[in-house]
C-alpha cells in the first residue's frame, strides 16, 4: 500500500467558463472531460467543483465530481475572504 493510496489527493476546482472539454470547446482545451476523469480515477483524486448551477460547465464538472467521490457546489453560494 502506497501513501497515495492512504492519503487521496483533493482538488477544489472553480469556474464558470465552459471550456473544460476538448470535444466541445473549439480548441481551447487540451484534454477531454473522459480524459481528465481517467486521470483523476488513476491517481485517487477527490474532485469537488465550485460551478454555475446550470450549463454546460456544470454538466462538464458534475461528471468529474460524481464519479471521483467529491461535492458540486453552487458558484453563487461561493465567497472570498482575501486575507490581509
Amino acid at each position: 500500500m502506497t501513501l497515495r493510496s492512504i492519503m487521496p489527493t483533493l482538488v477544489i476546482f472553480i469556474t464558470d467558463a465552459s471550456v473544460h472539454d476538448k470535444n466541445t470547446a473549439m480548441g481551447k482545451a487540451r484534454f477531454s472531460v473522459d480524459e481528465i476523469n481517467e486521470q483523476l480515477q488513476k491517481n485517487g483524486v477527490i474532485f469537488n467543483a465550485i460551478v454555475p448551477a446550470n450549463g454546460l460547465a456544470n454538466k462538464q464538472m458534475k461528471k468529474l465530481v460524481d464519479t471521483n467521490e467529491g461535492t458540486l457546489y453552487d458558484i453563487k453560494d461561493a465567497k472570498l475572504n482575501l486575507a490581509k
